[in-house]
């Protein structure tokens, strides 16, 4: 493996722990949690199944912009891209919502 393996690794594993002890923060049971990804799906997956496992967690949910990989503030189409971003995450949380 090389360095950037693994120190990627590690800084998930960092994030995963933090994810799980955040829910020890919360009471209640059956939460419905919200994960941000930005634009990696995958990796966002990952943190979001350490979430599942805790008793206290109902459902989680992923909401990300895919659109946003290579984004470039100074480009011509960003403002495009800002705007794409803002309606497929308001529709991914409306649809979200909708669900219960």
């Amino acid at each position: 493996a090389t360095v950037d393996d693994v120190a990627y690794k590690a800084k998930q594993v960092s994030i995963n722990k933090a994810f799980a002890e955040m829910t020890m923060l919360v009471d209640g049971s059956e939460l419905k949690t919200l994960v941000l990804c930005g634009d990696d799906m995958t990796t966002c997956k990952s943190n979001s199944d350490v979430l599942k496992e805790k008793d206290n967690i109902g459902q989680v949910v992923n909401v990300g912009c895919p659109m946003m990989k290579d984004y470039n503030e100074f480009s011509e189409d960003a403002k495009d891209i800002l705007d794409s971003c803002k309606d497929h995450l308001e529709k991914n949380l409306s649809m979200s919502l909708d669900k219960d």
